[in-house]
């Protein structure tokens, strides 16, 4: 069936990973856009000279991913009538493409980190091409290498082999990596019915790995002269513990029923976690951090419901992402500025925001829902075999 739909649509099948790759370098656009400004905020340059070209290109890097998610969504709509055999094995190809310009772009940006987060990659895709039993424990190896390599990173910024916005670029880019991988389990194991234990599961999970980045940021800010709540040894340590435990808690909630709406409720709650968080900091920063969760929360699903068209919200998450991220830079200067906010402050608050779109991003891609309920491949393969009784020579269900 799947060589079939290829030998009829190349166009569209090459078309559409092509506009999956220029997604992956919008959100390269965009972070390096973020971290320069950042970058700047912190040397103390208010000049326009740097700030006016990075908001242009962050309003570039918004209409790219508005426009390549809506060129990719058309070639696939083109093609029509996609099983979940094809779908899956497509999200595949896009997310080894991903993870290899991801890995590449950490390397150049963040040295040593780069090649730890490479392994922890190279050793996630051993876990589900060779270790099939084990599976579901391949963020593990993901994000202890996030962990050391937000460590390394830190240390390369201390030595000078890598700037701010190189460690604010790792930081993001590790995000997006985690969210596409989980993306893939969420489409291999998601069902109809959710189970109680998967939901505090996935929520302990999303929360323990936002506290990843937290104290890989905390450990930026140490390196920048910040005082910091907690000695170094201890920071690793915690670092390292928290990433197993969410690994583990994924690996287990993978092991039970899950569907949709747990991963929004979850995502729900490891918002509400980061606002609270960003409270206790600032509660202008807080502000900032609450708007913008909503936001990407919720905005992609009306967006995508007035358009009646549910499978557009994939398209309208990643641009309401990056509008807020733009928002929240803006929001930071002008606090920054005004001295409402010191540096770490705002740093803690921009990386924690860009954590909650990562967690609100899992099932961005999911099957849309037709009158509450989901619909499966099988009866959308019974559909098409009713509705082209004529054509006996394609079998839908291959």
């Amino acid at each position: 069936m799947q060589k079939i739909k290829f030998m009829q649509n190349p166009r569209q099948f090459l078309l559409s990973h092509l506009f999956s790759l220029l997604d992956r370098f919008s959100c390269l656009v965009m972070y390096y856009a973020a971290g320069l400004t950042l970058n700047t905020l912190f040397a103390g340059i208010s000049s326009p000279v740097v700030s006016v070209p990075a908001i242009a290109v962050a309003a570039g890097a918004i209409l790219g991913r508005y426009l390549f998610g809506r060129f990719r969504q058309r070639m696939l709509e083109e093609i029509g009538d996609l099983s979940d055999e094809y779908r899956l094995a497509a999200l595949k190809q896009e997310l080894l493409v991903s993870d290899l310009i991801a890995v590449i772009m950490a390397v150049i940006l963040a040295s040593r980190a780069g090649i730890v987060l490479a392994a922890g990659v190279i050793a996630a895709w051993l876990v589900r091409l060779l270790w099939k039993p084990m599976e579901e424990f391949e963020m593990i190896p993901l994000l202890l290498s996030v962990s050391g390599g937000g460590l390394l990173a830190a240390e390369a910024m201390r030595t000078g082999r890598a700037g701010l916005y190189g460690v604010i670029m790792f930081s993001m880019i590790a995000m997006d990596v985690l969210r596409m991988h989980r993306q893939t389990r969420f489409e291999e194991k998601a069902q109809e019915e959710t189970d109680p234990v998967s939901l505090v599961l996935v929520s302990m999970a999303k929360i323990l790995t936002s506290s990843v980045f937290l104290l890989c940021v905390s450990e930026t800010n140490r390196v920048l002269s910040y005082r910091t709540g907690m000695a170094r040894a201890v920071s690793g340590i915690l670092l390292f513990a928290f990433a197993l435990a969410a690994g583990c808690a994924y690996a287990f909630a993978d092991r039970k029923a899950y569907c949709i709406k747990t991963e929004r409720i979850s995502s729900l709650i490891a918002a509400a976690a980061t606002v609270l968080y960003c409270l206790r900091i600032s509660r202008y920063c807080a502000l900032l951090c609450a708007s913008g969760s909503f936001a990407v929360l919720v905005m992609p699903v009306l967006l995508s419901r007035l358009e009646s068209n549910e499978d557009q919200e994939s398209v309208w998450h990643g641009v309401i992402v990056f509008l807020f991220l733009s928002v929240a830079i803006a929001g930071s200067w002008l606090l920054y500025w005004g001295a409402k906010a010191s540096f770490d402050q705002i740093l803690v608050n921009v990386i924690l925001f860009m954590a909650v779109c990562m967690h609100a991003g899992i099932g961005e891609y999911f099957e849309v829902y037709e009158d509450g309920e989901l619909e499966s491949a099988e009866d959308a393969a019974d559909h098409l075999a009713d509705s082209d009784q004529s054509d006996q020579s394609l079998d839908v269900r291959e």
